[in-house]
């Protein structure tokens, strides 16, 4: 897979988004920068990125019909996940619908966006807060956040992570083309956050939030809540954990 690296980019998902749009590159392919000076999250919110950090967008190839691609945030974050199990030895959850969290603090978050011209691709953009520490981080962004460096004490091999990263992404991806998101599905119901616990969801439909209990996901990667006397189901908002 070809890859694109710059000392700094406005975001990589808007310079995947430019190499695609103007043809200078063909999905498959990764843009990373060591820093970014306007790094957005999922809502248009900001994303800080020191250097030190991973921020990378991969160039997908839609090849599927685009309802396929709902749930691609959760695939995206059981591979992220995955990869830090498997390489750093760290416990890793799903915070629904995007981001990964090492006891309950967000080390990573996902953004993927949809593209149309010349050709259907997704863009998958990653932010994986790794060599710095969480104090690098902005007042307003730093709870609850944490870092793989203040998890594990010590910084570690980027390249190599990054690497591996790559690969299970493009494992993960191939996967979902060819048998569905229900080939993920009970890797990532073991790994989503506060599964029968209660939470709080808040959309932008409503600025009411709602209370309940997580059940789970719909096999579209949709969210499942207990809500007094029934069971709804939402594909959009954010949710916080209550107290007992």
């Amino acid at each position: 897979m070809r890859r694109f690296s710059y000392d700094t980019a406005e975001s990589t998902n808007r310079r995947a988004i430019d190499l695609a749009q103007s043809e200078q590159a063909t999905p498959p392919f990764v843009v990373r920068a060591a820093t970014q000076s306007a790094g957005r999250g999922r809502n248009g919110r900001s994303w800080a990125s020191p250097p030190g950090g991973l921020w990378f967008s991969l160039a997908w190839p839609a090849t599927q019909p685009l309802t396929d691609y709902e749930p691609l945030p959760l695939v995206v974050g059981d591979a992220v996940a995955t990869t830090l199990d498997h390489t750093l030895g760290l416990t890793c959850a799903l915070k629904w619908p995007n981001d990964v969290l090492v006891r309950q603090r967000k080390v990573a978050g996902i953004l993927c966006q949809m593209e149309l011209t010349p050709a259907p691709i997704v863009i998958i953009g990653i932010g994986l807060n790794a060599n710095f520490s969480v104090t690098e981080l902005p007042d307003d962004l730093r709870h609850p956040a944490t870092t793989l460096q203040d998890e594990l004490g010590h910084p570690v091999n980027l390249p190599a992570l990054f690497s591996a990263l790559i690969d299970t992404l493009e494992s993960h991806l191939t996967q979902l083309g060819h048998a569905g998101f229900s080939a993920f599905a009970t890797s990532i119901e073991s790994r989503l956050a506060w599964r029968g616990k209660p939470v709080r969801l808040l959309r932008h439909e409503t600025p009411e939030p709602l209370c309940g209990r997580l059940h789970g996901i719909d096999p579209r990667g949709r969210l499942v809540l207990d809500i007094a006397d029934s069971t709804q189901i939402f594909s959009t908002g954010d949710i916080t954990r209550l107290p007992h």
